[in-house]
């Protein structure tokens, strides 16, 4: 559950003392300045972030991105009066060998109640994780 306030959920961890400049990198999702030196983690994560609009009237940011040993293709969806809306796509860039990364960032109206669905596709398999907002003041 995300709280519309302005939340972040993410599935799997990356430790910042072992791999620094890739987890500088997750945080800001975006590629490395310099090589990635060192041994290759090969995590596996997913993350979304939820931001609420500055004015009235406005939709809602909503920011994913993955991370993953292989290529992928990354997808967020809404649940809109039962059905799956494609929000975003993208494909992965290459970070290092075992380091895939992608984002979509995209507003739109959610209320409360709003399912967010974030899939991760691979070769052989996919993944998602179905997030509920909920509106809390």
């Amino acid at each position: 559950m995300l709280r519309a306030r302005g939340d972040s959920w993410q599935l799997g961890e990356l430790d910042a003392e072992l791999y620094p400049a890739l987890s500088a990198a997750w945080q800001r999702a975006c590629r490395p300045t310099a090589p990635l030196i060192g041994r290759d983690p090969g995590v596996k994560l997913r993350a979304l972030t939820v931001t609420p609009p500055t004015q009235a009237g406005e939709a809602w940011n909503l920011q994913a991105k993955a991370l993953s040993p292989h290529p992928i293709r990354l997808r967020l969806y809404v649940e809109l009066e039962g059905a799956l809306v494609e929000l975003g796509a993208a494909n992965s860039e290459l970070w290092n060998r075992n380091s895939h990364f992608a984002r979509v960032e995209c507003n739109a109206w959610i209320t409360d109640g709003s399912l967010l669905v974030l899939r991760v596709e691979g070769a052989h398999q996919s993944f998602e994780s179905a997030l509920r907002v909920r509106m809390t003041p």
